[in-house]
Parts: C-alpha cells; structure tokens; sequence
C-alpha cells in the first residue's frame, strides 16, 4: 500500500526510503534491547548519549546564533529562529521541537533506569537544558509521563515525595536564570493563549489538514507534497509542509488505513508493558513512560520523520518489553508446576527426576519416605517435589 502510493504520487525513492529507514533500524534496535544481557549497555549508551546532547546544547546556547550561521547552520534545513529573531538551540536534530522531544525521550529512559544517585544528577542536567529547549509538548511530554508513573509505581511515588522539597527549591531558581526571549513561566501561560501565534497557526493548520483529507480519507496522498496538496485549504500556511500532528500527518500520508495501523502500533506496545505489572518493573516502567510522552508530544507536534528520534523510540519500546530468554522460561515451563502453582526452577525438576531414578546418587531414602538433595536455592521447590513422590508411593 505504501509502494502503490508513492507510484501514484510520482514515485519519490527518496522520500520512500527516508520513510521505511527508520523503521527498519528501530525494528533492529527494538529486538536488540529485548536482550537482557545488552541491557546494562544500553542504560549506558542512553546516559552518554544525554550528556552528549546537554553538552551541544549548551554549546549552541554560549556560541551564539552568527557563529552558527558561520558555521553552515541556516534555514532550511534547520529551523530555529523565532519570532522575535531570536533562535533556540536545536540541539543534534533540525529544530528546538524535535530535539527537545528526543531530549524528553532519552531523560525519561536514564532517570528511570539508572541508580537513584545517577538518576538525580541525570534528572537535574537534563531537566534543565530541557527548559532550555522552550518545547511546552515536550515539557508537558514527561510532566504526563511522571504522572503514569506514580499511578503504576509505589516505590516512585516514595522517590518523587522525597524530591519534592529539592525540586520546590531548583524549579524558581531555574525559571528566574534561564535565559531566552520569554520565561519559562511566561511560555507556559501561552498554553491557553488562544491569541499566541504558534496556537492559531496550528489549529489552522489541523484544521485545513481535516479539509484536505476529507477528500482522500481512505488511503490519503501518499509522497504528494504537503504544500501542494493543502494549497486549497491553507494556502500559505501548506509552506510549513506538516500538519504539526503526528496522528495527522500519518492520516494525510497514508489515510484512515495507516492511521489505524499507527496506532494499533501504540496500543499493541502499551498494552504489552501495561499488562507485564510483574516482571522487569525499571524496564517497563522506562518503555511506559517513553510511549506516553511519545503519543502526548505526537499531538502537537510532527516528529515521525525524524530518524534519530524514531529509531530512539523504537529501542525504548524493546526495554519496555519482557526480555526474550524471559518468554523462551515462561513457554518452557508452563506445564511443570508444583502443588503451590509456581514454576519449578530447571534445577529442582533435575533434580527431581534424579531421585525418581533408581540407583540415582542424588537419592536418599529415610523409612518409608523418599527425600531429594538438593542445593539451598532450590529446596523449596524441590520438596514440593520429594513430597508428591511420598505420597504417590504410599498411594
């Protein structure tokens, strides 16, 4: 169906490629992070990765914008500047929104999965050159993640109670020195702000997206230009070439189909760490938040066609998900239990099956009962077991 789109828009290679090479590399990353022992790896990546970012950030922020443009950073490619001619740090993506919502993703995933002392020092860095991105979707992005997390979590609900008299603290401090064309509280208030120039021009633009696909809805226009297939309903305001809304760009590419299929793909991942309460919890709860802050962000903004943040998406999601020596035990096991409805570790069926075997070194008889040696980790099991073979032999 995307094939067949593409051929009826023109057939843009490129445009096709740079939509499937995400994918594809966030499907590769996905399967790798579902393995336990690359994940210790991977929580170290993440972090580096995050200092690395805040580390470009803050050298964007103390070059300033003409040693930027010295440098080759102009519009397009890059997007920065703001209304008032000032610009924003953009970080290692193309504009202050993509980077501050992969700046999001990432600070959520090391905050959650790294030890409580790294998990502060990392939420303190990373929280404060996320203020600095001045990205409201991303900031309310993890404000909605946290929230998920207390709701699922008791032991961060004790954390987030402890950090609350610090944060009180480092919050007016952050918002009286941060620097930028508006405050940080300032920028806030324009959430409402129905007048402020970037909301009217999204809901415009929503709006004349709703218009277009209305013709098209079923399977929408594919690799057709933005700008070219809204000229009609937004005029200059299709030069923006999305909608700002990754649910609607999905259905102005691909139609109600692909809408379906994009969040099917949301639902099929979160009720997969949603229904795993039991096992893996930093690792779930790190996916969790990843997803949320994802679908939140998704609807102000237009980030499917970042390669850096899909990709990173995508390796989230696996961490999130039960590890896959995890799912090989719970198939392999799930027909040999113990009177008590637990899996049998493997060493206690071994064991097990060596005191039923006559002549066996591993068996002990004492009267009429028949016992199992077994070693401290496994002798509970391993009693359920020499139990049920006294009682089958008194039988």
């Amino acid at each position: 169906m995307i094939w067949l789109e593409y051929f009826e828009a023109g057939l843009s290679l490129p445009l096709a490629q740079a939509e499937l090479a995400p994918l594809v590399g966030g499907l590769v990353l996905f399967r790798l992070a579902t393995q336990h022992r690359l994940r210790a790896s991977i929580r170290l990546g993440l972090t580096y990765s995050l200092v690395l970012m805040c580390a470009v950030e803050a050298w964007q922020l103390v070059a300033g914008l003409p040693e930027l443009l010295a440098l080759g950073y102009t519009t397009p490619p890059f997007s920065y500047n703001t209304a008032t001619g000032e610009y924003r740090p953009f970080g290692t993506a193309y504009s202050p929104v993509t980077f501050g919502i992969l700046l999001s993703l990432v600070l959520l995933a090391v905050v959650l999965t790294n030890r409580r002392r790294t998990a502060a020092a990392m939420a303190c860095l990373g929280g404060t050159f996320l203020l600095l991105t001045y990205t409201r979707s991303a900031w309310l992005g993890v404000i909605v993640s946290a929230g998920v997390i207390l709701l699922n979590s008791p032991l961060w609900r004790r954390r987030f109670l402890h950090g609350l008299v610090f944060a009180t603290l480092l919050v007016p401090t952050l918002v009286l020195i941060l620097p930028g064309d508006l405050g940080v509280l300032e920028r806030l208030t324009t959430l409402t702000d129905r007048n402020y120039s970037s909301n009217t021009i999204r809901i415009d633009l929503w709006a004349g997206t709703l218009r277009t696909v209305s013709d098209n809805w079923l399977i929408g226009y594919g690799g057709e230009p933005f700008s070219q297939a809204t000229a009609r309903h937004l005029g200059a305001l299709g030069d923006f070439a999305h909608p700002h809304n990754n649910y609607l760009q999905v259905l102005f590419q691909y139609g109600l189909i692909g809408l379906v299929l994009f969040g099917g793909l949301l639902w099929a991942a979160g009720g997969a760490m949603w229904r795993r309460r039991a096992t893996d919890e930093t690792w779930r709860l790190a996916g969790l938040a990843g997803l949320v802050a994802f679908a939140w962000t998704s609807l102000f903004e237009t980030t499917w066609g970042s390669f850096n943040l899909l990709v990173t998406l995508f390796l989230i999601f696996g961490l999130g998900m039960p590890p896959r020596h995890q799912e090989r035990t719970t198939a392999g096991s799930g027909g040999l239990r113990a009177l008590g409805g637990h899996p049998l570790s493997a060493a206690a069926i071994r064991n097990h099956a060596q005191g039923a075997m006559p002549g066996s070194t591993r068996t002990r008889r004492s009267g009429t009962s028949t016992g199992v040696d077994t070693t401290p980790s496994d002798h509970g099991a391993a009693s359920a077991c020499g139990r049920t073979t006294s009682r089958s032999r008194h039988a």
